[in-house]
C-alpha cells in the first residue's frame, strides 16, 4: 500500500462534482484514466435519472405526514378529519407508488450519469458453465464518484430525521391515549403540543433543505474512491490475486441522487447469488474507521465475519451490526436490501462536514486510509 498514491488520488478528486454535471463527468474521466494506467480496461455503464426522488419527494412526503397528525390533533370535526385524510392520501399514494422504483421516474429534469467498474477474475466466464459462475464468491469494493453540497449538513439532517420519527411515535401514542382516556382529553392535548412542535420544526428543516455544488466531497466520497483505487492497484498484481474469486471494483455515479448508480449497476449483477457475495462499501471516511456489517453475514458468512472481527480488534477498528436493511441511503444499503452480505466502512466524526463547504482535505487522515486498505487485504487472507 502506497500512502503517497492514496494522498494523490484523494487530492485529485477533492473538487465539487454534483451528479449529472460536467464535474461528475470529470471525476469519472479521472477514475477511468487511473484504471487504464494499471493496464486494465474498465467497463462503462451509462444511465439517465431524475432528481425527483432525492430532492422533490422529501419536500412532499414530510409535510404530508405531519399534516395527517396535525389533522387528528386538531380534531375539529369528523367531516374535517375524513376529508383532510382523504385528500392527503389521494395526493400521497401516487408519489409513494412511483418512488418504489425511483430509477424509473421520468418526472422533472432528466440527467445522465455513469458507472465505472472492473472485474478481476482468474477464469473468464467463457471457461465456466453459467451455473458454476453463479456459485462463485463475488467480492465487491465500491465507492461513489459524485458529491453534493446541501443547505443542511448531514449530521443536522440525521438528527432531524431521528427527532421527527420519535415525535411522530409520541404523537401517535398521545392521540390513542386521548381517544381511550377521554376524561384526560385536555391534559393529553397539552402534552401533545411538545412532540407536535418538535415534529413541525424538524419537518420545516427537512423540507427546506436544498442541494448545491459547493462541497469538495473529500470525506464523501473521495476518501472511498482513493481506497478502491488502491485496492484495485494491489489486486491487479498477479501475485496478489485471489484465486477462484471474482473481484469487482465499482465506482458509481449519482449516489447522492437517490443511489441511482447502484440501481443501474444491479442489473449487471442480478444473476449473482447474493448469499455468496461480499460487498465492501466505502462511505465517508475521515480520521477513524467504523465497520458496520449487515446481520445476514452472521447466517451466510459467519466464518469470514468472525475472522474480520478479530482482525478489526487487532487494528483497533470499531465494529457494529446493522440488524435491518434500512438507514441512510447508501449504495451498500441498496444491495443489502437485495440480500447481499454488506460491510460498510465509515467514520463517526464526519457528519458535521458531509455535504457542506467544510468537507475538505484536512478532515481525512491518509494514514488511516492506508491502514484500512491493509486491513481489508489482511482480512481477505481468509479466502487464500
Amino acid at each position: 500500500m502506497d500512502e503517497n498514491r492514496i494522498r494523490e488520488n484523494l487530492e485529485l478528486f477533492a473538487f465539487p462534482r454534483l451528479s449529472g454535471t460536467l464535474y461528475e463527468k470529470k471525476a469519472f474521466n479521472i477514475a477511468k484514466e487511473k484504471i487504464e494506467e494499471m493496464n486494465l480496461n474498465p467497463e462503462i455503464q451509462t444511465f439517465k435519472f431524475s432528481t425527483f426522488y432525492s430532492r422533490i419527494y422529501p419536500k412532499i412526503a414530510f409535510p404530508l405526514v405531519f399534516w395527517v397528525f396535525f389533522t387528528f390533533y386538531l380534531n375539529l370535526s369528523l367531516i374535517f378529519v375524513l376529508v383532510s385524510l382523504f385528500l392527503t392520501i389521494l395526493i400521497f399514494i401516487p408519489f409513494f407508488i412511483i418512488t418504489r422504483k425511483p430509477e424509473n421516474i421520468k418526472i422533472g429534469k432528466i440527467f445522465e450519469s455513469q458507472n465505472l467498474y472492473v472485474k478481476l477474475s482468474p477464469l473468464t466466464s467463457e471457461n465456466l458453465k453459467s451455473s458454476q459462475e453463479s456459485e462463485k464468491i463475488n467480492i465487491f469494493f465500491m465507492a461513489h464518484l459524485d458529491s453534493k453540497g446541501q443547505r443542511i449538513t448531514a449530521r443536522t439532517r440525521g438528527l432531524s430525521i431521528f427527532f421527527w420519527t420519535i415525535s411522530l411515535f409520541a404523537n401517535l401514542i398521545i392521540l390513542v391515549l386521548r381517544l381511550v382516556l377521554s376524561s384526560f382529553y385536555f391534559l393529553f392535548t397539552l402534552i401533545g403540543i411538545i412532540p407536535l412542535t418538535i415534529s413541525l420544526i424538524t419537518t420545516v428543516i427537512l423540507s427546506s433543505n436544498t442541494t448545491n455544488n459547493k462541497s469538495k466531497g473529500v470525506v464523501d466520497n473521495a476518501s472511498g474512491i482513493a481506497c478502491v483505487l488502491e485496492l484495485l492497484n494491489y489486486f491487479s498484481i498477479k501475485k496478489n490475486e485471489l484465486r477462484d474469486y471474482n473481484l469487482w471494483f465499482v465506482f458509481t455515479g449519482a449516489e447522492e441522487s437517490g443511489t441511482m448508480g447502484i440501481r443501474s449497476f444491479y442489473k449487471t449483477i442480478s444473476v449473482i447469488n447474493p448469499i455468496k457475495s461480499i460487498v465492501n462499501n466505502f462511505e465517508s471516511l475521515g480520521k477513524s474507521v467504523n465497520i458496520v456489517a449487515s446481520k445476514n453475514n452472521l447466517k451466510n458468512n459467519l466464518g469470514y465475519y468472525n475472522f474480520l472481527i478479530n482482525k478489526a480488534k487487532e487494528y483497533n477498528f470499531k465494529t457494529f451490526i446493522n440488524p435491518l436493511p434500512l438507514g441512510i441511503h447508501t449504495d451498500g444499503i441498496y444491495l443489502f436490501q437485495k440480500n447481499f452480505n454488506l460491510i460498510e466502512y465509515g467514520s463517526s466524526e464526519v457528519g458535521k462536514f458531509m455535504h457542506s463547504e467544510y468537507d475538505s482535505l484536512e478532515n481525512v487522515d491518509v494514514s488511516v486510509l492506508k491502514k484500512l486498505c491493509k486491513f481489508i487485504v489482511d482480512s481477505l487472507e481468509y479466502y487464500k
